[in-house]
């Protein structure tokens, strides 16, 4: 289901409801490919440029992170790069946080192939 919202998210283009698992790291991995520390969240709505996920802690605002969402249709991995835009306590049973993040144009990430994805859901 899409909804066009321009609200105090600050996000103007179409959402969809999503439900896949989002991927954040917060710390690289050494040289060896050991120590790095990821953040698992799930998503609640996605878009071309960014997408909304909740998550056990929260991000600070500004931090720029390498994530990557885990697709379930096509079933794949899409690596990116995305700014945190804001993060707060979410109104649910559980002390989890809604947290916005915008998706940069970077090279040597999955960015195009996302819009792909976002464009091809959009017309289904």
């Amino acid at each position: 289901m899409a909804n066009n919202n321009n609200d105090d998210e600050g996000r103007q283009e179409y959402r969809l409801e999503s439900g896949e698992v989002v991927y954040i790291e917060l710390e690289s991995a050494d040289a060896q490919g050991l120590g790095g520390k990821f953040l698992i969240s799930r998503c609640v709505d996605i878009s071309a440029n960014g997408f909304q996920v909740i998550a056990d802690e929260p991000l600070q605002i500004g931090a720029i992170h390498q994530v990557c969402i885990q697709l379930d249709s096509p079933r794949c991995g899409k690596y990116m790069v995305a700014e945190v835009i804001w993060s707060r306590l979410y109104e649910g049973e559980y002390d989890e946080y809604t947290i916005g993040l915008r998706l940069y144009e970077s090279q040597d990430t999955d960015i195009i192939k996302w819009k792909e994805v976002i464009a091809e859901r959009c017309t289904l």
